[in-house]
């Protein structure tokens, strides 16, 4: 082998050694930045699953506080019903008392909430065709311990489920049931809430 060609081996076998040494770096750094990339896709798909648990477990307590809270309406809702129905069949069943009770609550009725004036009572068309006889006298009775009180039967009939209104003149007091019941209703329910549902009052 002539000189030239020592020195061509030569520099072809540090070649072919540089070459392999740039092969074997490149395959390391390569299986490195491999090795990295799945190191963080594991991080992130760990992350987003973790993540995707968290979003799963704040549904479902959202969903579970909503359907508590959704579960109290129904029973608050439930318990309402039931005291309306309750107090509107309080009042029916004023209303469909026998006439002789019925005309003696509202002798009871009158002594309340009657003042000591004259006046006029207003019944409705109804009760005043079926109201006892001397009935304006049996009022009067009754009202006579308030000094000065004095009512009269009107001719005038209103458009009321059963009560009367008193009309002093300028002054009108609505005390049919519908009103009565109105205005305590608020009075009626609490009432009417603690005997059905208050456990103290068991």
């Amino acid at each position: 082998m002539s000189g030239l060609e020592k020195i061509l081996k030569h520099i072809e076998d540090n070649a072919n050694n540089n070459a392999k040494e740039l092969i074997e770096k490149a395959n390391m750094a390569a299986e490195k930045i491999v090795n990295k990339a799945e190191e963080e896709s594991n991080a992130i798909f760990i992350q987003k699953i973790e993540q995707c648990k968290a979003d799963v477990d704040a549904f479902i307590s959202f969903s579970e506080a909503s359907a508590a809270l959704k579960k109290k309406q129904i029973i608050l809702d439930s318990k309402q019903q039931i005291i309306k129905d309750l107090i509107n069949r309080a009042k029916d069943y004023i209303i469909k008392l026998p006439k002789e009770e019925y005309f003696e609550v509202i002798l009871k009725m009158l002594t309340k909430y009657c003042i000591g004036k004259s006046g006029q009572i207003i019944f409705s068309q109804y009760d005043r065709e079926r109201m006892p006889e001397q009935f304006e006298q049996q009022i009067n009775k009754a009202i006579s311990t308030k000094e000065g009180a004095h009512l009269e039967i009107s001719d005038e009939t209103r458009s009321i489920d059963g009560g009367f209104v008193l009309n002093y003149g300028e002054i009108e007091q609505n005390c049919s049931f519908d009103a009565l019941f109105l205005d305590k209703y608020d009075l009626l329910q609490d009432e009417v809430y603690k005997l059905l549902f208050d456990e103290s009052t068991v």
